[in-house]
């Protein structure tokens, strides 16, 4: 169940950067924001694998979730560029801090078992998790988007936060 919140992955790949262009308004704006919040989640991952040896990975899995959830809640208030880069950073940052412990939890689970047959789940899990987002994504905006557009995309944010909370049952 926790592995189809990678449904989420497949909404802040599509719906995310779609949204910021609309906010900025022009590519080298949108390129230096990817760039800078990159770099910062970059930094930052390094302090969450650091965590992540010295912590129960299952806190910080619900931790991540938890802010992942959050920032994307945040996003409904997204209105500028500095808006944009604070919570791309945090998305970005937060993700990280989930995604390390997940892979950690998921390598340690393969070797415990059958490697092949666990690694098989997973990515079918994965793929599962973003057929489903993919849909329900596609449907609610269909149907939101015609109120307007910010409340189409209104409609995927709680969709991925409500999918990104999904990562607390790994």
């Amino acid at each position: 169940m926790g592995y189809l919140g990678f449904g989420e992955e497949l909404l802040v790949l599509t719906i995310w950067p779609i949204f910021i262009f609309i906010v900025v308004k022009n590519y080298e704006n949108t390129g230096l924001l990817a760039t800078i919040s990159s770099f910062a989640a970059a930094v930052l991952a390094v302090i969450v694998g650091k965590m992540t040896d010295q912590y129960t990975k299952r806190l910080l899995i619900k931790l991540g979730a938890f802010l992942t959830s959050l920032v994307w809640f945040a996003r409904l208030i997204v209105t500028n560029v500095w808006n944009a880069l604070a919570i791309d950073t945090l998305s970005r940052t937060s993700k990280e801090m989930c995604f390390i412990p997940i892979s950690t939890v998921t390598y340690i689970r393969a070797e415990n078992t059958h490697v092949v047959p666990y690694a098989v789940f997973f990515e079918q899990s994965l793929a599962v998790g973003k057929l489903t987002a993919c849909i329900l994504g596609m449907a609610l905006f269909s149907v939101f988007s015609t109120i307007s557009l910010s409340v189409g995309f209104v409609s995927l944010f709680i969709l991925a936060g409500i999918f990104s909370l999904l990562y607390m049952f790994i």
